[in-house]
């Protein structure tokens, strides 16, 4: 009973964040306005629609490879064991980082404090 009831846990997770997390990384606006583009060392979570996403890897990106018209449509990734990889844009997440100029405010919680009741 508890064994399923962690499975659940984690398949409703999993559910929730594919359907509304993970398109926030992947906003595409109007090509009229540009948007944060991919950058070299960025950090991105590579999409394998054969695969559940908590099997999705993570990558680095190595080098950029813009189209003709300039826009950057494919990129060669590292893996965490070494491997490269070429991955169309659209399959990659990229992770906000230090260097994005986000601030998280951090509270101090006592122990055993339910943090979603704090929030």
């Amino acid at each position: 009973a508890g064994w399923q009831l962690v499975q659940n846990l984690m398949q409703t997770f999993w559910k929730r964040w594919s359907k509304e997390y993970l398109p926030q990384t992947q906003i595409r606006g109007k090509w009229t306005s540009k948007s944060v583009q991919l950058a070299k060392d960025d950090v991105v979570i590579i999409k394998d629609d054969c695969m559940p996403p908590a099997k999705w890897k993570l990558g680095i990106v190595v080098e950029l490879h813009p189209g003709s018209d300039g826009t950057v449509r494919v990129a060669t990734l590292r893996t965490a064991n070494g491997t490269h990889m070429r991955r169309p844009v659209i399959k990659l997440c990229r992770l906000p980082t230090d260097k994005d100029n986000t601030t998280v405010e951090t509270q101090d919680f006592q122990r055993g404090e339910n943090v979603a009741a704090v929030a």
